[in-house]
């Protein structure tokens, strides 16, 4: 089975997560949605969407993606994965993220955890990050990358 695993990034953990994604399943291409990047998915069989989660949305790109290419992703065994550092809300943030039917349509559905290095973060994300943080009393959440749960995403 031919697979493309579609990811976008804001900072790199998803990139990361798609790649060990990639090596566990040895043979699946690669592809950063971007506005230029259009692929051609009649050349696959399975296709995996990955992506991380911003105040519960997808990054504009994979969102424009998803809309342009729902009825294409309908057709082919679909995987879903997330990545954010809030792993306990994953199930919350999936209606948000993906239609109905593709959530429907996917095989298998993950959250890889996330990395949230504020130091690294553009600027208005940062202090978006700090004032919600701060209304809600709560420390930064654990930067981790959940290993387990791309190793059993790919043994699927």
């Amino acid at each position: 089975m031919k697979t493309l695993i579609l990811y976008t990034t804001l900072y790199g953990a998803t990139k990361s997560c798609a790649e060990e994604l990639a090596g566990l399943l040895g043979e699946a291409d690669l592809l950063a949605v971007s506005k230029k990047a259009r692929p051609d998915l009649s050349a696959y069989d399975g296709v995996i969407v990955g992506s991380p989660v911003y105040m519960n949305a997808l990054p504009k790109p994979m969102k424009q993606f998803l809309d342009a290419y729902e009825f294409d992703l309908l057709e082919k065994k679909l995987g879903i994965f997330l990545c954010c550092s809030n792993a306990k809300r994953f199930e919350k943030y999936l209606p948000y993220c993906f239609s109905f039917d593709l959530l429907e349509k996917a095989e298998v559905k993950e959250c890889f955890g996330g990395i949230l290095e504020e130091d690294k973060l553009r600027f208005w994300h940062r202090m978006i990050t700090r004032a919600i943080r701060k209304q809600a009393s709560a420390p930064p959440p654990e930067a981790v990358i959940l290993h387990e749960n791309i190793k059993k995403f790919a043994a699927l």
